[in-house]
């Protein structure tokens, strides 16, 4: 590392600035966030409200129009984006409806599906966006719902007998170093009691459910809902709902999720506490930025230099956002990239 280090020293005295951080505020992944029930009824929680942020500073919250019901007085149990259109997708289990979501304003009734209890439900989307997953609890037994994303046909129902209290649903993108095939379906169980969630995929032509680990590295018990989607890159983010301080105000946190071992890392509280009770979010891509800046904040300096350092070597299984070329393996190519775009 040392020798890295002074090869880093003498690259950066001679770099030179040849491309400035373009405009706007997020460089990394969009993630939009939707208020699922206020199941504390704190103050400023709102079942239906939006928000989008940056997934590098979940603390900076854009709340997209007015609060109060703005999307409809309903228990939104999951959101996505359609992988071609972008457009965004909803279940809420109020009247277990899919609807086409308007950022700016409002939702458009896709139809009912049926099936699904009330409580806890998580929504996907297929890579070729024509299928909708929809799960929920009916008894004791999880339940997966294949249905059609535009006109709500319901196509399928899974049983699955040894998973209930499905939080949320996330489906691996295509094209992504994955131990799992594209299209393969990841489920967040809610248990309720210490470890509080479990990372499960499911198979749904054996109608059954694999436990991957329970989620490490929360630093707080998971007895409530939580929100999962993976971006494009195959980055796995989850919004999971926890208490902060002396436990009187609940709040949503930020984390990436490693899909092989249910590790959790912590990004980042959403907003202040007590503001946001169990949310569901859809990830998208942010407006590109300069390659090599990979803390996300619209400049390529020391700062991403250390996290190329720092991940030095060859890449792990998943996302390796330090291999810029590519090549799996993170040396003095992506360095001299990244100095490429110094500035």
């Amino acid at each position: 590392m040392k020798t890295i280090h002074t090869i880093a020293v003498v690259l950066l005295a001679s770099a030179v600035v040849t491309v400035e951080a373009p405009a706007g505020d997020c460089q990394f992944h969009e993630i939009y966030i939707i208020e699922d029930s206020g199941f504390f009824n704190e103050p400023g929680i709102t079942a239906g409200r939006m928000a989008r942020f940056c997934s590098s500073n979940p603390a900076d919250v854009q709340l997209l129009g007015e609060a109060g019901g703005r999307l409809g007085p309903f228990n939104w149990g999951g959101i996505n984006f359609h992988p071609e259109t972008e457009e965004l997708f909803g279940f809420e289990n109020t009247t277990n409806s899919l609807r086409l979501l308007d950022p700016d304003g409002g939702n458009t009734l896709i139809d009912s599906v049926g099936h699904i209890g009330s409580g806890i439900s998580g929504m996907a989307i297929s890579n070729d966006g024509a299928t909708a997953y929809i799960a929920g609890t009916v008894s004791a037994w999880g339940r997966v719902i294949q249905a059609d994303v535009l006109t709500g046909e319901v196509l399928t129902v899974h049983n699955l007998l040894n998973m209930s209290a499905i939080g949320s649903l996330a489906v691996v993108p295509d094209g992504v170093d994955l131990p799992y095939d594209a299209g393969t379906i990841l489920a967040i169980r809610n248990i309720g009691s210490s470890p509080g969630a479990q990372l499960h995929v499911l198979d749904l032509e054996a109608n059954t459910a694999t436990l991957i680990g329970s989620l490490t590295g929360v630093g707080f018990n998971i007895a409530f809902e939580s929100g999962m989607d993976f971006a494009p890159d195959g980055t796995l983010y989850a919004a999971i709902q926890g208490f902060t301080g002396s436990g009187d105000d609940v709040s949503t946190h930020l984390f990436t999720i490693n899909p092989s071992t249910a590790a959790a890392t912590l990004i980042g509280v959403v907003d202040a506490p007590g503001t946001w009770d169990a949310s569901s979010i859809a990830v998208r891509p942010a407006p590109s930025g300069p390659l090599g800046d990979l803390n996300g904040d619209g400049v390529v300096n020391v700062s991403d230099l250390l996290i190329l350092l720092g991940s030095w070597g060859e890449c792990p299984d998943g996302p390796c956002p330090a291999d810029l070329n590519g090549d799996g393996v993170v040396d003095v190519s992506d360095m001299l990239l990244l100095l490429s775009n110094w500035g």
